[in-house]
């Protein structure tokens, strides 16, 4: 073991000697408590003014939480991370952001209490570079919930025939990786700090976010990941150092570039979110993302309520991607466009009026939820109809970078090429017969 491992261990001691004493302090008082008990309980002590379960529970309870809390900061500096952050949401209280792994914390529980007397051997996993998995197994062993942050699903590439409204068409791509499910409130407010969703629910898809919105939070998640970031400002800025992210269309963000050999998180171009929607190489030809019956695999305006549902409660697609039908709407990297290139890896038009959406939502019609419906709004306008997934490249090559073109006169599509108005911040409604167009598809 080289002299760092060894500093380690004795960092590691000295914090495991100090949560140890606090343990030793815990016994001593409870042990004090025991013995006030075992007066009270004779007849020369008894005083029917003081409750002593409660004393000692309340006394153990705040003990608990302080000893928690401090073993959870000690714990930070041994994960090397500054992402560890209260979140007072359905589950935990603070939650650890470890690479790819979420860990969860609530203070004042008794599975954290193990987790301080088991600190030792999973900070001395920790110095001894042992493997990430081989902690999260130890963690997981303590009951501490342990969830990967972004699970995906690997796509492999290859061609698959489509058909929508008695048109025929291809589409081909390289492998990739597709989010499993839509971005949550709860991952987006991770990363993000904040979370702009009109229907408030942790495991509900984030909404009301724009399309500049996501590729800033594509950047900041390849960050927290230690991955390379995908977006570039036509400026050769990144979009998340920017003192705001506009609100109303903007030449600087609409010319932006990705980067589609980076490692990092990204939308997904149409072409391949049709792809995966249809389910690749495994692909069954389902109308809808999974199934021929919208009811198994959807949420959309005939059973929606008219509110969006959790992620992952519909049947998953045969890639095993869940609500790529209905929903919330998935902005897509591409610029709308009625001439869709079967080329392999096609990104779309270089410039265009509005960015493309796919999939349907809880507030349309069955025929906009297929596969093949399509739609489009302005880039620096986000919608509660509207969310998005995120993918990543896979090793193959790729072509290196793809222009956004520039912007022109905004125009909205909703699967017929026709438009139709939609009021980004105001109260949900129900979608009419007037907008129950069949699908455009290609």
């Amino acid at each position: 073991m080289d002299n760092r491992h060894n500093t380690d261990f004795d960092i590691i001691n000295s914090a495991f000697d100090i949560i140890k004493s606090d343990f030793d302090i815990i016994t001593g008082f409870m042990d004090a408590l025991n013995s006030e008990d075992d007066c009270h309980n004779t007849d020369n002590c008894h005083n029917t003014d003081f409750d002593i379960e409660k004393a000692k529970q309340a006394k153990l309870d705040e003990i608990n939480y302080v000893s928690a809390k401090t073993a959870l900061e000690r714990a930070v500096a041994a994960f090397g991370l500054a992402n560890v952050r209260p979140y007072h949401g359905e589950q935990a209280q603070y939650i650890i952001i470890w690479g790819k792994y979420n860990i969860e914390l609530e203070l004042a529980n008794a599975k954290v209490v193990e987790w301080v007397e088991n600190l030792n051997d999973i900070l001395a996993l920790i110095a001894a570079k042992a493997d990430k998995d081989d902690v999260i197994d130890r963690l997981k062993s303590l009951n501490i919930t342990v969830n990967d942050i972004c699970p995906m699903i690997r796509v492999e590439g290859g061609t698959l025939k489509c058909e929508a409204e008695r048109k025929k068409y291809s589409i081909t791509v390289s492998g990739f990786e597709i989010g499993k499910y839509q971005v949550t409130q709860r991952l987006y407010e991770e990363v993000m700090g904040h979370n702009p969703a009109y229907f408030k629910g942790c495991n509900h898809p984030v909404e009301q976010v724009s399309w500049y919105d996501a590729i800033v939070f594509c950047n900041k998640l390849s960050l927290l990941m230690g991955r390379t970031r995908c977006y570039k400002l036509s400026d050769g800025t990144y979009p998340e150092d920017a003192a705001s992210v506009p609100t109303d269309n903007d030449t600087l963000w609409d010319n932006a570039v990705c980067e589609l050999t980076a490692d990092g998180y990204r939308l997904p171009t149409e072409n391949e979110w049709e792809f995966a929607a249809r389910g690749g190489s495994s692909s069954q030809g389902y109308k809808y993302a999974g199934s021929n019956d919208i009811d198994e695999v959807a949420w959309y305006n005939g059973n929606s309520g008219f509110v969006s549902h959790e992620v992952n409660t519909k049947q998953a697609n045969e890639l095993g991607i869940y609500d790529m039908s209905g929903n919330v709407w998935e902005w897509c990297w591409d610029w709308y466009g009625d001439n869709r290139s079967n080329s392999k890896d096609y990104a779309g038009e270089s410039s265009g009026d509005c960015r493309v959406f796919r999939g349907g939502s809880w507030n349309y019609f069955a025929n906009l939820c297929s596969v093949s419906g399509r739609g489009d709004y302005d880039p620096g306008i986000g919608n509660y109809g509207v969310g998005f997934r995120v993918v990543r490249s896979g090793q193959q090559e790729r072509q290196p970078q793809l222009p956004c073109g520039s912007f022109r006169a905004a125009g909205r599509h909703i699967g017929d090429g026709l438009s139709h108005q939609i009021a980004p911040h105001a109260r949900p409604q129900q979608q009419t017969e007037d907008d129950n167009k069949t699908e455009k598809g290609i």
